[in-house]
């Protein structure tokens, strides 16, 4: 896995954690500005002599980072590392959302602050128009930007967009002037000069980096692939995760026990007040011996009597029990 160079193990710790819940296991990392040298001299094929540095210029959609990388022996090593957490292509972006406000009247309450489903979908619809636009100035020398609800359609030209972000771009350009003063102070050589990441397409990104540092950057067509890419080439060094930040995974807890059910009550216990229960208990249960004693009575005479019908067929003879008058044995004394 890649990640920034200025990362240290408890951030690179988090990354390893969070592969090994997605099921990758035990990850290895390698710093972005290493994956980036790998591609300038592996795959773009320029000569870059142990001891000299190459300058990674990365600006992304959110961060920006510049990289002194020197070539050793061994391979590569990050040397210097600057930049910013809060400047990227977004903040680009946001930037010319203002210039348009200003030039264009677009200056509409729903740009900045929407109160409405309906304003925050016009939005998102103006600032994705915005990033196109912006991407495609990078190569042409207008572009149209719709505004929704508006119903109207601006008319962007490269100058514009350049006198938008430029300021944002030499304050990048002012911090690798900067590194590069400091890690080329020695005997170091600079073998140049690479830009990363998506908004490195902007032509006066190159413009100012030249001005600056007096050589002409490095920029390819794709350079938001060159990080990916220059990873996984063989001989890239990687560092494995942090020892003290390698998740421990552990046996995966079950689900809670359920708590128990308590009983339901009797559907008498429903209605009937508490103070009565005690009385209806009782109640219930003379109720109870009352029906056995009836239910027993009822049995027992239901036998005497098969018993008088049948001759004592299964009652023993106590000698007051008649004879039934069908009965097959004569009386007594015939």
């Amino acid at each position: 896995m890649t990640c920034p160079a200025s990362w240290a193990g408890p951030r690179r710790g988090v990354l390893a954690e969070a592969a090994e819940k997605a099921g990758l296991g035990t990850v290895s990392f390698v710093a972005e500005p290493v994956a980036a040298a790998a591609y300038f001299v592996h795959v773009l094929g320029h000569t870059m002599p142990t001891g000299s540095v190459l300058v990674v210029h990365d600006m992304g959609a959110g961060t920006f980072d510049v990289t002194a990388v020197a070539r050793t022996a061994r391979g590569f090593e990050v040397v210097a590392v600057a930049g910013r957490d809060d400047l990227g292509g977004a903040d680009l972006d946001a930037a010319l959302v203002d210039h348009l406000g200003t030039a264009a009247g677009i200056d509409h309450p729903w740009v900045t602050h929407p109160a409405t489903v309906e304003e925050r979908r016009w939005r998102r619809l103006l600032w994705d128009d915005v990033t196109a636009a912006k991407e495609r100035l990078s190569r042409a020398a207008t572009a149209e930007i719709l505004v929704p609800a508006a119903g109207v359609e601006a008319h962007l030209t490269r100058a514009e967009l350049e006198s938008a972000v430029g300021p944002a771009l030499a304050e990048s350009v002012a911090a690798t002037a900067k590194l590069t003063a400091a890690v080329t102070a020695g005997t170091r050589g600079v073998a140049g000069v690479f830009l990363v990441g998506g908004t490195s397409r902007i032509p006066l990104l190159s413009t100012l980096l030249f001005r600056a540092l007096g050589r002409a950057p490095v920029a390819i067509e794709q350079p938001e692939l060159v990080v990916a890419e220059g990873s996984v080439l063989p001989g890239v060094p990687k560092d494995p995760a942090p020892a003290s930040a390698r998740p421990t995974v552990g046996p995966v807890a079950g689900p809670a026990p359920a708590a128990p059910v308590p009983p339901r009550p009797e559907r008498w216990r429903r209605w009937l007040p508490a103070a009565l229960m005690p009385l209806a208990a009782a109640s219930a249960t003379v109720l109870m011996a009352v029906g056995t004693l009836v239910v027993l009575g009822v049995a027992v005479g239901g036998l005497v009597g098969w018993s008088i019908l049948n001759g004592q067929g299964f009652l023993p003879n106590w000698g007051w029990l008649p004879a039934a008058p069908w009965s097959a044995e004569p009386p007594p004394g015939a």
